[in-house]
């Protein structure tokens, strides 16, 4: 969540679909982590808003943000978030949460972080509200970060991962989901290109869950899903790419993966926290132990990009496919089920100074099964604005 936000005000002038509203570049499931927050020269503050949330827990989210860099006693940033997602079907929130992020340098290349992030819902659809289904979860990381310059305009960051992530529910308030998790994470990331020009990242993450630590048992019965391990191990990883065509026009594309041999927690599926490879579903409704997807995306320039007045310029229409496969992995209580997706969209972005912004229309072509009702067509948005 604290990453999401922060990332928008530099990456996302990208003129690459994965790079603009995306903050961890495999698969999103490790988007609680700090390491691809940006570094600010002096304090900014954030705001978003978007309509990308999963319809029980706020289809529409706005995030408020502070960075704060610090020169003395060495260089390091602050960074604070706050988050609400609504409304519910009756009115009101239906997410609140928040999180502190803090990061020093070790030398030119070398960056510690610990980021905390925690927050409370309750599922707010008309069919979910008698059953006054409240939660919270919690995250807690610390973490290494380390870049290294590979040659012109190309760069290797490598990150180490430690994360703490609680679970909590219960429904007609009697407890539910108990579930702690302790996470090890390691990612590489390769990027090349500059801006507005041709642009390709390559990565990869590996990720296990830890036993002890305060971590729930492998065959924990108030799991967050039926019959998934706390000790997992899960590979994913991603290449992706943006070619400047004729004229002002780029082709965007991009496959990410996930492998894994366990059945996995649903904070640690494929495709978890984002749509971006799935556009026409809700935040997190296309997910997997394991998937293999893709997008194609043909992107036109309208206006720029420029300098107006000192401040960049930029409009751009855009058409994309997208689709893949998911498998949920079988255990002792759920049989192995395989599952596709596949969805068109059409959309025009808008960069004008320190605002972003994105409108689109997408069209389901293959729903796999979810818990939620997905509308065949749908309208999107998503803005930042930094200042």
């Amino acid at each position: 969540m604290l990453c999401t936000l922060l990332v928008l005000g530099g990456e996302a002038r990208a003129q690459s679909f994965f790079a603009e509203f995306v903050a961890d570049p495999v698969t999103g499931v490790d988007r609680g982590s700090t390491t691809q927050i940006r570094r600010v020269d002096e304090p900014q503050r954030f705001v978003t808003l978007s309509s990308i949330g999963s319809e029980p827990i706020g289809p529409y989210i706005a995030s408020f943000g502070l960075s704060l860099p610090f020169a003395l006693p060495v260089a390091s940033q602050l960074d604070l978030v706050a988050v609400v997602g609504g409304p519910a079907e009756e009115g009101g929130r239906e997410l609140l949460a928040g999180g502190i992020g803090y990061r020093f340098d070790l030398g030119a290349e070398t960056t510690v972080y610990i980021n905390y992030d925690a927050g409370g819902y309750l599922l707010g659809t008309e069919d979910l509200l008698p059953l006054d289904v409240r939660g919270s979860n919690d995250t807690l990381s610390l973490g290494l970060r380390r870049v290294w310059s590979t040659g012109l305009n190309a760069r290797l960051t490598g990150s180490l991962e430690l994360t703490a992530r609680g679970s909590r529910a219960e429904v007609l308030g009697q407890p539910g989901t108990d579930e702690n998790l302790r996470l090890l994470r390691f990612a590489l990331l390769h990027e090349t290109g500059q801006l507005f020009g041709a642009r390709r990242r390559l990565s990869v993450s590996l990720t296990k869950g830890l036993a002890g630590l305060g971590a729930s048992r492998a065959d924990n019965p108030r799991a967050s899903a039926p019959g998934v391990t706390s000790e997992f191990l899960r590979l994913a990883a991603s290449a992706e790419a943006s070619v400047p065509l004729r004229g002002k026009n780029f082709l965007n594309f991009g496959v990410i993966g996930q492998y894994s041999v366990d059945s996995l927690p649903p904070s640690q599926r494929c495709g978890y926290g984002t749509n971006n490879y799935a556009r026409g579903f809700d935040q997190s409704f296309v997910n997997g132990d394991r998937c293999l997807g893709a997008r194609i995306e043909v992107a036109h320039d309208f206006r720029g990009p420029a300098l107006q007045s000192g401040k960049l310029q930029r409009t751009q229409g855009f058409v994309g496919l997208d689709g893949g496969w998911l498998r949920d992995n079988s255990n002792a209580l759920l049989r192995a089920e395989t599952d596709q997706w596949a969805s068109l969209s059409w959309g025009l972005r808008h960069l004008q100074g320190d605002f972003l912004g994105e409108l689109s229309i997408t069209h389901i072509l293959d729903e796999p099964l979810g818990a939620a009702d997905q509308d065949t067509n749908r309208l999107w948005f998503q803005a930042a604005y930094q200042f």
